[in-house]
């Protein structure tokens, strides 16, 4: 089953009007100050439109009211051009979870601007799986806004399988509201394309909500990707994770920041933060910069970062017992990549590793020492 859907004009409207007045993120600002935008030369490109389908049984949504407040939030915070445009798109694809799979499929199209925004919807008590695809044509660049709000007791697992063509270029913002007793889990992919920039927040407003966020970033020659996530925790007794592994070779480059972020009002919050890097060559680099902003002293945080290259003692194990170097090499970045994706549903777990491991197995000139960014 296809459909598709258009909505929330007001909002959008509104959201229009202030991204008229921006432009491209400065480097002097902290969270763009390791990434290029001018390189995507977004004014010819963003303009080459896409169509959006969206798969699955009883796909669809509408217009509540804690929807709406949710929007109006985020409307308050754009920040920069992307995600204003994104939320001003002028079709909004709704996506409400209802149980089983749903599959947000973004093509190269006439029908709207590269500018999207997908709304995914869990009423309470709902569960379900929701799979991000962008199948964008050559030299695209898509920017997406996905906005998710989950429902008291509900459980919504949203996965952005990232570009399937390795000349595309994304800018993705999530954006996550977790009511009481509810559950938002997170993951991505960025193996595809050349360029991505995506940010995850996730609101965690109910008491008992949680949030688990994860991704994977494989980088290879001429690829940069800059992942932020930030665990806004405002409600009491909250949990969060957020765990990002990335792999670098070649002269590929990844950026990881991560907040954690607790209000006044979320006493007995428990959240963690980790990114660990693995560079296979000298001109690889990956930059971590972990943050803590705690506003309560009844709160359980802390973050992990580590980066490095293969360690020569693993790596003698490995050959010791009769493993070429090159396939050693390519089990210990599997071993990295799988420390994240094998928390994925089962259905997704083993193509999604698989996905990222073949593009570890194409990188050239590996290298076991070298400069750590």
């Amino acid at each position: 089953m296809v459909k598709e859907y258009t909505s929330l004009q007001d909002i959008a409207r509104v959201a229009r009007e202030k991204a008229s007045g921006m432009g491209l993120p400065a480097r002097s600002e902290e969270e763009w100050r390791r990434t290029d935008v001018t390189v995507l030369d977004w004014e010819r490109r963003s303009n080459a439109g896409v169509r959006v389908l969206v798969e699955g049984d009883e796909a669809g949504a509408g217009e509540s009211p804690a929807v709406l407040a949710m929007l109006e939030r985020l409307s308050g915070r754009l920040d920069n051009v992307f995600l204003a445009r994104a939320l001003g798109s002028e079709e909004v694809v709704w996506v409400r979870t209802g149980g089983g799979e749903r599959v947000v499929r973004i093509r190269q199209g006439e029908r709207v601007r590269s500018d999207v925004h997908v709304l995914v919807e869990a009423r309470p008590g709902d569960q379900g799986v929701v799979r991000l695809v962008h199948e964008g044509g050559r030299g695209s660049v898509l920017n997406v806004l996905v906005s998710v709000w989950v429902g008291e007791g509900a459980r919504v697992v949203l996965v952005d399988e990232g570009a399937r063509r390795a000349d595309a270029a994304r800018v993705v913002h999530v954006w996550g509201e977790v009511e009481r007793g509810a559950v938002l889990e997170h993951a991505s992919l960025v193996t595809g394309s050349w360029f991505t920039k995506q940010r995850v927040h996730v609101r965690l407003a109910g008491e008992g909500a949680e949030a688990f966020l994860r991704g994977v970033m494989v980088a290879g020659r001429g690829d940069h990707y800059d992942a932020r996530t930030v665990q806004e925790h405002v409600g009491p007794q909250t949990r969060s994770l957020a765990q990002y592994h990335a792999v670098a070779g070649e002269d590929g480059r990844t950026v990881y920041q991560g907040l954690i972020e607790v209000a006044g009002s979320a006493r007995g919050t428990d959240a963690y933060l980790s990114n660990k890097n693995l560079l296979l060559s000298e001109e690889a680099a990956s930059y971590s910069i972990p943050t803590l902003s705690i506003g309560t002293d009844d709160v359980r945080c802390s973050h992990g970062s580590t980066t490095g290259h293969v360690r020569e003692e693993e790596l003698f194990y490995l050959r010791s017992r009769g493993i070429p170097e090159e396939e050693a090499v390519g089990l210990l970045a599997a071993a990295h990549i799988r420390a994240v994706t094998d928390h994925l549903p089962s259905s997704l777990a083993e193509r999604v590793a698989r996905r990222a491991e073949r593009k570890v197995k194409r990188m050239k000139g590996v290298a076991l020492r070298g400069e750590v960014a």
